[in-house]
């Protein structure tokens, strides 16, 4: 039956490791500021194990380990950046890092590999059955406390979003179907076809794909394609295939790579023609080894991959001191979703985690758009950017005192009248109409005048106040801190949510466990709660020094 592991365990007289430690070890180990007293008490107990019981049934599917356990290693693991072979040989030998999951007593046994692979796999696929991600419902519950403990409020919060490739190669056209080809006959032993397609498919699964183009010319690579259409759809046609494993699959490239025409004459006989390259979505399959990828060109920088939101507080001390601030809120989704999409769902998740409501919210122009305005306004929430996207239009829009529309064409300077239009839908939105010129009449909706009206606040708006966002893009360095060139090493959207939640559990672990330490030492040298004077920034070298090289090498590297 499922139950939950103990939170506060007392060690054992006999096995406590401290009996055979040195006086320095044994001081550094008792220190309760030590990162691993911390890690404890911040990450692993604050594990709410009654999250993960749907993963285990009422009968015999209690877990091997201690669930808090196995979510802790998991944030050690990525916030360090480490294998999982140097996971688990410092989760068997390391004092600090056992002592910082919870395992106090030098007999106790860390998971095993099986347990912790075990676990990460009910999560994902749970994930994919339910919807639900349960590390993301644990990481709520943990932050939240966090926010409560430490009184973050969150009346300031800002965010910022990341392109993260995935670990596939870049697959052409040509590639993405033959590769699919196979993987699907593999999948299910198919080694041949009847009739006149037995060839083809046979010189398919005979090679690579990279073999055939590095052979052949553009021209020949394209015929190619147009054939292997057919080929599939015979494939997708053949007697059970839809029971057939990776069906799905082959079927989705087919329908985004293909269309499906009659034959000549219009007879009932179909076959399958090349879709024009700009039809094909840029949420289309970019390789057969990891569906969820996807592709966006944001600058000239081309991705296949994901895009990673993170939401954070902002909010000063008392008299403008520093504050700690938490990650609240992180998202992530195929790298075709532009920041838009993100700002409604971003300021609801971290609602539920700060401590106060929301009052100010920081981002780029990336995220505006009239719907995600109309939201903050709704919310009583005052939305600051440095900028709009696109354009300024050249006419001035305000309301007078009786509602009626004022335009000013700020190039001539002339007021222009504007005329209630009137529309055949009576759900239309309202709108004016003006005449400049000669040209064909023009048309704006109250959005406009909303917009027009956002950018001329946004240009009186000072400097200091539009900086506030800038420090997000810290935090986004630091979520991708371990992936050099933008590339991570997992497949598959659920195992990067997985990921960029334990980062963000230690990321905020280290600012916790960083701000407290400065608090301690500002605190006994008689400071108001900032670090001023070179005295105590020595001193804070001097402890850093001391106490960090006592964990494995990666963490003299990792700031947060």
């Amino acid at each position: 039956m499922y139950r939950e592991s103990e939170k506060i365990k007392q060690p054992d007289m006999w096995k406590d490791p401290r009996l055979e430690m040195g006086r320095r070890a044994l001081e550094i180990y008792n220190n309760s500021e030590g990162w691993h007293h911390r890690f404890r008490n911040e990450v692993t107990n604050r594990v709410d194990e009654q999250i993960f019981k749907p993963l285990y049934s009422e009968g015999t599917g209690a877990p091997n380990a201690p669930i808090r356990i196995l979510v802790a290693m998991m944030a050690l693991k990525e916030g360090q950046g480490i294998s999982d072979e140097q996971l688990y040989e410092q989760a068997r030998f390391n004092t600090l890092v056992r002592s910082a999951l919870g395992l106090l007593n030098s007999d106790e046994e860390a998971p095993t590999e099986s347990t912790y692979y075990l676990f990460r796999q009910k999560v994902s696929e749970y994930a994919e059955q339910s919807g639900r991600n349960l590390l993301e419902e644990a990481f709520e519950g943990i932050t939240k406390g966090q926010c409560q403990e430490y009184r973050v409020s969150g009346k300031r919060i800002r965010m910022d979003s990341k392109l993260l490739g995935s670990n596939i190669g870049l697959y052409s056209r040509y590639r993405i179907v033959h590769e699919t080809i196979r993987k699907y006959c593999a999948a299910n032993g198919i080694t041949g076809l009847a009739g006149k397609w037995n060839d083809s498919l046979a010189s398919i699964l005979k090679e690579a794909a990279e073999s055939v183009t590095y052979r052949s010319t553009k021209e020949e690579v394209e015929q190619l394609l147009a054939g292997l259409g057919q080929l599939v759809y015979r494939l997708l046609e053949a007697d059970g295939a839809d029971k057939n494993q990776d069906y799905a699959l082959l079927k989705r490239v087919f329908e985004e790579q293909y269309e499906v025409e009659c034959g000549p004459g219009g007879g009932k006989k179909k076959r399958a023609k090349l879709r024009e390259k700009g039809k094909i979505s840029s949420r289309s399959l970019q390789n057969p080894h990891d569906g969820d990828s996807e592709y966006r060109d944001k600058g000239g920088n081309k991705v296949k991959g994901y895009s990673i939101n993170v939401t954070e507080t902002c909010d000063e001390g008392p008299g403008l001191k520093p504050a700690l601030n938490l990650i609240v809120d992180v998202r992530v989704e195929g790298c075709s979703i532009s920041d838009v999409e993100y700002l409604q769902d971003g300021l609801s998740g971290a609602q539920e985690v700060v401590v106060d409501k929301i009052e100010e919210v920081y981002t780029d122009g990336a995220y505006h758009s009239p719907g995600n305005q109309e939201h903050c306004k709704g919310k009583e929430i005052d939305w600051v950017l440095p900028g709009i996207q696109g354009k300024p239009s050249k006419y001035d829009l305000s309301f007078d005192a009786d509602g009626n529309l004022t335009v000013v064409n700020t190039e001539s300077g002339q007021q222009l009248e504007a005329k209630r239009s009137q529309s055949r839908n009576p759900n239309a939105p309202e709108r004016w109409a003006i005449k400049d010129g000669d040209n064909s009449p023009i048309y704006f909706e109250r959005k406009d005048v909303e917009t027009c009206g956002l950018r001329k606040r946004l240009g009186e708006m000072p400097k200091e106040r539009l900086n506030i966002r800038n420090n997000v893009e810290a935090t986004i360095f630091q979520l991708g801190y371990h992936y050099r060139g933008d590339k991570s090493r997992y497949r598959g959207l659920i195992k990067h949510r997985l990921w960029a939640v334990s980062r963000c559990l230690w990321i905020n672990f280290r600012r916790i466990h960083l701000w407290v330490v400065r608090k301690a030492v500002n605190k006994g040298n008689g400071g108001d709660g900032i670090l001023k004077g070179s005295f105590v920034f020595n001193f804070l070298r001097r402890f850093l020094r001391r106490y960090r090289p006592i964990v494995w090498p990666p963490m003299l590297t990792v700031s947060y």
